[in-house]
């Protein structure tokens, strides 16, 4: 026979206490099919948000590439720059052999809202050993640009 244990308060006997059943663990994974179904329903589309995202990204990046050579003409203030950076975005939506066909002025007409004094400037500096821009024609030229950018499709 065992003695019952003692306390170190004296005239206290305690029994031994029990062991407590702990319940079974919860699982991390919904258990029910619905649960499941509706898990993969938002990974699908949190998969597919992000490749819509990825795509899009690829198809807007010839925008921040010209926006990049815009920004390059306008601080070299260059005609020749601001004409490769407007033949570069029309290459974008035309074939080679169209944009070859057009002379100077079907190019600049392909911006809509560049003003008459900013054409004449750009098509005058042109091809000329000094083809730097006067500040009004080139920011006219700069914010036609930007907006000519906007206004364009997204590339496929």
């Amino acid at each position: 026979m065992s003695e019952p244990p003692r306390t170190d308060v004296p005239g206290i006997d305690l029994p031994p206490l029990a062991e407590l059943g702990m319940p079974a663990p919860v699982s991390a994974l919904p258990e029910t099919l619905a649960w499941k179904v509706l898990l993969a329903a938002v990974l699908l589309g949190a998969l597919a948000a992000v490749l819509l995202a990825c795509r899009r990204h690829a198809r807007r990046r010839w925008r921040r590439e010209a926006a990049a050579l815009a920004g390059a003409a306008r601080a070299a203030r260059s005609a020749d720059a601001w004409f490769a950076a407007i033949k570069r975005v029309c290459l974008v939506h035309l074939s080679r052999p169209q944009l070859a066909a057009l002379d100077d002025a079907a190019v600049l007409a392909r911006l809509p809202r560049l003003d008459a004094d900013a054409r004449e400037a750009l098509l005058g500096a042109h091809h000329r050993r000094d083809a730097a821009l006067a500040d009004g024609p080139n920011d006219a030229l700069a914010r036609a640009f930007a907006h000519w950018l906007q206004d364009l499709p997204d590339a496929r």
